[in-house]
């Protein structure tokens, strides 16, 4: 494991950590696997002393080329929501839904879309806000299931495959893969 993505993995822990510790106010709810073709990693639900807010923790492994096969190590990503139910409701008498949206921010140690033409992407840092939006299923037996969508907004610093330079850009897959969904299966305490 690379240096940079140890220093992300010891972030994510210590902001964890401080989730954990802030339990004064808040509660940690859930607990589940993420899942999508952008990634996929564990995610934790904290609830809010106001039961209409939300945060959403979620460590996920970036697959950006790893499921085409042009690179064979992951990115490792850490994103927080502070998410607000916008609508509430039962579908039957065991399933409630609660839909949601909300922002936050995300860092990580991932690969960037380029040129599709050109297959090389180097590891870069990045660090931008993030914006979700899903709905998630509450069932009797104390398993959740949401469906979601996050985009990220931010800034990569990598090195240029070329020039062997510094490069700063826009994280370009955090706004082109903000469509794809992603589905978390949760375990609620």
């Amino acid at each position: 494991m690379t240096k940079p993505a140890i220093i992300t993995l010891l972030s994510a822990a210590v902001l964890l950590l401080g989730c954990v510790e802030a339990r004064a106010q808040r509660r940690v709810e859930r607990v589940g696997l993420l899942s999508s073709p952008k990634g996929f990693g564990v995610s934790m639900g904290i609830q809010q002393e106001d039961r209409r807010l939300y945060n959403t923790v979620s460590l996920m492994a970036d697959l950006e080329g790893i499921l085409d096969g042009t690179e064979s190590t992951p990115g490792i990503k850490f994103t927080w929501l502070h998410q607000n139910q916008i609508r509430g409701g039962v579908i039957r008498e065991d399933v409630d839904y609660r839909f949601y949206v909300g922002g936050g921010f995300t860092t990580g140690y991932v690969r960037d879309m380029r040129d599709r033409d050109d297959i090389s992407r180097n590891l870069g840092a990045i660090l931008g806000m993030a914006a979700g939006a899903g709905v998630l299923f509450l069932f009797q037996n104390n398993i959740d299931v949401a469906i979601s969508v996050t985009g990220e907004f931010g800034m990569q610093l990598r090195k240029d495959e070329t020039y062997g330079t510094l490069d700063l850009s826009w994280y370009a897959n955090g706004v082109f893969k903000a469509l794809i969904p992603q589905v978390t299966l949760y375990y609620r305490f």
